[in-house]
């Protein structure tokens, strides 16, 4: 994982041989500042997370300690919020929106006889779709 990187940053033992919490949460943090795909592209949100965590889970000596634990691991929780808002920001984040009405579609809700508002229950029902 990161060869290229600990080749950059000087770094002498493999970022999987790390059995020091403070040192692994240090590299960690700035490995995903700095992960990008060879052709120099963000990777999306959840590429990162799956191979990352794959990765860190099947390989690393440091056992039986929670990655996701904010308070062992605090840059590196902070650099991965960090990074996933600035994905997110470029567009590289997921959303879990829909698409909203068209103009015809909420023509036909409010049309129909269910919210016509001539009694209380639809009167309700009306003003609570709009």
């Amino acid at each position: 994982m990161g060869k290229i990187f600990h080749q950059k940053q000087g770094y002498n033992e493999k970022i999987e041989e790390i059995n020091d919490v403070d040192k692994l949460d240090q590299q960690l943090a700035e490995y995903i500042a700095s992960m990008k795909q060879k052709n120099g592209e963000e990777y999306s949100i959840s590429s990162i997370k799956a191979a990352f965590y794959r990765h860190l889970n099947k390989n690393f000596i440091i056992k039986h300690v929670n990655i996701y634990d904010s308070n062992i691991f605090t840059t590196l929780s902070e650099t991965a919020s960090g990074k996933i808002k600035y994905l997110t920001d470029l567009g590289y984040g997921e959303t879990k929106g829909s698409d909203g009405l068209s103009f015809e579609e909420i023509k036909q809700v409010l049309s129909h006889k269910f919210m016509d508002g001539s009694t209380s229950e639809r009167l309700l029902r009306r003003v609570f779709f709009i």
